[in-house]
């Protein structure tokens, strides 16, 4: 296509990139022109201990001078040190999540140490602590309308260390859907926030890391399922243990300030910093291992009726391997170790790490290896400007096993058959007994699935940014972020004439693909803030920034057909070759502003416009305005408030909208090049295009609280939102006068999201030997098509519907009522009765033909989802912790009772049909009539997962002291040790991430399950 060779500029936005560039320059020089040379300060130390009402130490707090950027982390024994600070009486803050900031005056004496102990009291809101996505610069959480969830990383990693970002991230944040395709090592999960709200657009949050855009594919890597699918998500390329925290904002409403591209919600990652002290260097180690649990268990029996003896045969194709001796699923090896380095000064401070983990899958062709490094390095340039680089690296290597349609064991074994067993196929390959050799695999043996064929990805990663912080006077800041993330993919499948192929396959010609994708972001970003005081009581911050982000791709891909000899393995040694390239190009540009007011630090209101541009925009669109407001109102620390059992509430509010851009070409009319006559170059027509394409618009509303009640024992976060995407991207036919072929997209579709997010937290139990703290959190998310144009509905196949009045992809399909059967215990069509949709009944069939209705099945993303997590501390060294979360009221397509029962007939209804016809009537005649009527394929899906239990205990001091160490520590963690549901497949969770079934609604085939692992780790600090 001529298309894919270009950027996607379209034509007349040339400049967008001229503008971009002169609007970029701004952020440079005021920073240039308003840095005001430093001078030398008298100054003096300020150290102390930090500990709770129980008189124990606090970790991790953090300690800053206010009105300045300096600040230290105090360690495990609860003590910080500040340096540097000027002379005089400062204040200085003490900060932590849980707890009550409290800010203390001390004077601070040239050259002298003067000390400082803060007892912090427990507290269920976290009012002040500063959140920095959605926000023009880092804002204390009582001034934001918006909920903000927070998951501070480095305390679960030492709790219940995680091996990936997806495990991280799944179950600490109400209304974020972490849905994990597969249990194979290394590959990755569906990200959604408060559900899906695009028809034709991606429906996947931004990424960010410490301010930058990075990518964010969820399906990348060599194709290893059918129908096009990868299993990759580039999300899992940061080490969890370089994160510090994370913040996800969930909307329109709160992701206003990142504009177009931000309706789905963000993610940021917030790395690691150095805090002032003396270095500090950390060591851990992770050993463990993964399997399938219960294998013989959960793997189908298939049945087959005999003919030469008239008896069923069953055959479990787990159980006689495991047998044999030759089990189908291994043990795998888990091990991970990283190695850090932190502390500084007031003027410097800085953060190093390395990581290499390494994974073995269930499948013995299923490995993944990582390396990674990272280095965050903050300088006091001046007492008012401060500079922070931030730079990552990370090489891996990924081994996938082939299933989900494309073969492999899982295929093997769930659609294993007696027919392929011992003598029973007269057209056998067979062994030198005389037996089959597939031992009743389906199509191949698994060592054949093990060794013809290689799957990998070779993976390079680079994200950086330089960030200044710049307080130029006491009223104004500003701040400016560059920053590139850069991914090189290499995926390669590779079938070599290596004996095993040629064994199984001897008329195989062999082959390669090999595809290589560099995608790069630029990310440049700049916000400034004036901050005045109105009033005694009225305080007042304007702010202002502007964005630019470009994002390239760069695909090459080559394939190559049959290998003349064995041991060849290059495609320029196959017989049959094609390659193709691609490169797009999408640059966005939005500026901001912003005014708030403050009243007594109580009450804040907000208001905001962000204007966008974009290079997927259709010629003739123009900006397109982004406006939020916002209020909030800290109830609980005003005069008249006295709710003795309530000690704090605050009431918050926000409206927003942002955006989702179209495809890179959806607007632009584009040709194919072709051969012409004589074999010359020509071209045809391809796609019309649409000038007056523009993006899906989001807006939202949203209102909620937090309140501390029983004395801080328990907290309440409640959020209720309504959503509406408008403008929705649809697909229009196209009229044959225009001379192009098929349809292009144009802005009609509605869809409309509701739900409610709560958290409840609890501390009902502390003693200095005991505490116990809960936390269950609930969401419920609801959606509706409102408009699909001029359309009532988009069928995606196997029953997924877009449907107007009914849930965003929802599933229809017919549904038999009752049946009968001859003596052979074959349903007749005659008598076959489906339900109407309407409460009744009508017949299945006309002849042949089905005529009864698709009916509504149900939803195909959860309408609830939840967690309950508990930690028990005892005598402030050994932590106990368990996790268990739930999705329900969803369907699934379980294309495993598909296969095996209407296409294979391997079900023992198919092998004994009259046992089944007074039991399981409808069940009987759906498996005869292939996957027409899918009812009964669709299933509820919702289950209860006990997903992680840990043990962590801190070994006493002078025992750590004897190895060098100031602490030590030991955690025995487990994950996915059981689950409750009625799913009729092999796992309620796994789905296609990508390719033509990775979309809208939940479709398993022969998928690995999540594995149970378990994970010793020792971590020591010194």
């Amino acid at each position: 296509m001529i298309r894919s060779r270009y950027a996607a500029r379209p034509p007349g936005r040339a400049g967008l990139r001229s503008t971009s560039t002169a609007l970029l320059l701004l952020p440079v020089l005021l920073l240039l022109g308003m840095s005001p040379a430093s001078a030398a300060a008298q100054t003096g130390t300020v150290t102390g201990v930090i500990s709770n009402p129980a008189g124990n130490p606090l970790s991790g707090v953090q300690v800053v001078v206010v009105g300045t950027q300096q600040g230290a982390i105090s360690g495990a024994d609860g003590r910080f040190t500040l340096t540097g600070v000027a002379t005089g009486e400062r204040q200085i803050r003490a900060i932590s999540l849980g707890f009550r900031s409290e800010t203390r005056t001390v004077q601070v004496s040239e050259g002298q140490t003067a000390t400082l102990n803060f007892q912090l009291a427990t507290s269920a809101v976290a009012l002040d602590e500063v959140v920095v996505t959605g926000t023009a610069g880092g804002t204390e959480r009582r001034a934001i309308g918006n909920v903000v969830s927070s998951i501070r990383a480095a305390d679960v990693m030492e709790l219940n260390p995680v091996s990936d970002m997806q495990s991280l991230l799944n179950a600490r944040a109400p209304g974020v859907t972490i849905t994990p395709g597969t249990g194979m090592v290394g590959s990755g999960s569906q990200i959604r926030i408060r559900g899906s709200s695009s028809i034709s657009l991606s429906n996947t949050p931004l990424l960010y890391v410490d301010g930058v855009r990075v990518d964010n594919a969820q399906n990348s890597g060599p194709v290893n399922q059918a129908f096009g699918s990868s299993v990759i998500s580039r999300i899992n390329d940061f080490n969890p243990d370089d994160i510090e925290s994370i913040e996800i904002i969930k909307g329109p409403a709160a992701a206003t300030l990142y504009g177009t591209e931000a309706a789905n919600g963000v993610i940021q990652i917030i790395t690691k910093r150095g805090a002032q002290g003396m270095p500090e260097w950390n060591f851990s180690v992770r050993q463990g291992a993964n399997w399938f649990a219960d294998s013989e268990g959960r793997v189908p029996t298939n049945y087959w009726r005999n003919p030469n003896t008239g008896q069923v045969e069953s055959l479990n194709f787990a159980a006689t391997e495991a047998a044999r001796g030759t089990p189908l699923w291994r043990t795998g090896h888990v091990q991970n170790y990283n190695l850090s380095l932190s502390g500084g000064s007031a003027d410097f401070r800085y953060h190093v790490s390395g990581n290499w983990d390494a994974e073995q899958g269930a499948d013995l062709d299923n490995s993944v290896s990582r390396r990674g490094a990272r280095v965050n390095l903050s300088v006091m340039a001046s007492p008012r400007l401060e500079l922070t680089g931030n730079v990552g690296y990370t090489r891996g290597t990924f081994n996938l096993a082939c299933e989900g349609g494309c073969g492999g064991v899982t295929w093997a074994s769930y659609f294993s058959t007696p027919f392929h067993f011992g003598t029973n196929d007269p057209n056998r390959v067979q062994l030198e007994d005389g037996t089959d050799r597939r031992r009743g695999g389906r199509s191949f043996a698994p060592e054949y699935y093990w060794n013809a064929t290689s799957r990998t990805q070779e993976l390079g990663r680079f994200t950086g940014s330089i960030q200044a912080n710049h307080r130029p006077t006491e009223w104004f800041t500003q701040r400016v972020i560059f920053g590139l993330d850069d991914t090189r993919e290499d995926d390669q499948t590779l079938t070599e004439i290596s004996q095993i192929y040629r064994e199984w396959s001897p008329t195989g010609r062999g082959g390669k693909d090999v595809g290589r994708r560099d995608i790069t972001n630029y990310t440049l970003d700049y916000s400034g803030s004036i901050s005045l005081s109105v009033s005694e009581n009225l305080t007042s911050q304007t702010s202002f920034g502007t964005q630019y982000y470009d994002r390239m791709l760069r695909a090459v891909s080559a394939s190559g057909v049959e290998f003349a000899l064995p041991g060849l393995r290059v495609i320029n040694a196959t017989a049959e070759r094609s390659s193709g390239e691609t490169f797009v190009q999408s640059v966005s540009l939005g500026v901001f502003a912003q005014q708030q007011f403050s009243w007594n630090d109580r009450r804040y209101i907000t208001l905001g416009l962000r204007a966008d541009d974009h290079s997927a925009f259709g010629e003739n669109f123009e900006l397109v305005y982004y406006p939020k407001i916002s209020g909030t109102w800290v109830l609980s620390e005003e005069d008249f408030w006295d709710v003795g059992w309530m000690s704090d509430l605050r009431l918050r509010s926000a409206y927003g909208r942002a955006g989702e851009q179209p495809g890179a070409f959806d607007a632009l009319r584009t040709f194919s090049a072709v051969a012409g006559p004589g074999d010359a170059a020509t071209v045809t027509p391809g796609g019309v295009g649409n000038p007056d394409l523009g993006p899906e618009k989001g807006e939202e509303f949203e209102i909620g609280f937090e309140a501390g009640i029983l004395r801080d024992r328990a907290g309440i976060d409640f959020t209720y939102y309504q959503q509406r995407t408008r403008d929705a991207i649809l697909l229009q036919p196209v009229a044959p006068s225009t001379g192009f072929p098929g349809s292009r997209f144009i802005n009609v579709g509605e869809v409309r999201n509701s739900g409610f997010e709560a958290v409840l937290t609890t501390q009902p139990v502390e003693t200095p030997t005991f505490r116990l703290e809960t936390t269950f959190s609930i969401s419920r998310n609801d959606s509706e098509v409102i408009s699909l144009g001029e359309q009532d509905e988009i069928g995606l196949g196997f029953g997924v519907t877009h449907k107007v009045g009914y849930p965003i992809a929802s599933f229809f399909n017919q549904r038999i009522v009752s049946a009968e059967f001859n003596e052979a215990g074959q349903v007749q069509n005659a008598s076959m009765m489906c339900d109407d949709g309407a409460g009744g009944t009508t017949p299945c069939y006309d002849g042949n033909t089905v005529v009864a209705p698709a009916v509504f099945i149900g939803r195909s993303e959860p309408l609830w989802q939840g967690a309950f997590g508990a930690t028990v501390t005892l005598h402030n060294r050994v932590r106990l912790y368990g996790l268990m979360d739930f999705k329900a009221g969803f369907y699934k397509w379980d294309h495993v009772t598909r296969v095996r029962c209407s296409l294979f007939n391997i079900c023992e209804e198919n092998a004994d049909p009259t046992a089944f016809v007074d039991s399981h009537p409808t069940r009987l005649a759906a498996y005869q009539r292939g996957d027409v009527f899918g009812a009964e394929y669709t299933n509820n899906s919702s289950f209860l997962r006990f997903r992680e239990v840990s043990a962590n205990i801190a070994l006493p001091t002078d025992l750590a002291n004897r190895i060098g160490a100031s602490r030590a520590s030991v955690s025995l963690s487990a994950r996915n040790l059981g689950t409750i549901t009625n799913w009729t497949g092999m796992d309620p969770e796994a789905r296609f991430l990508g390719g033509a079934r990775g979309l809208f609604g939940g479709l398993e085939q022969n998928h690995l399950p999540q594995l149970t692992s378990f994970v010793t780790s020792v971590n020591i600090t010194f």
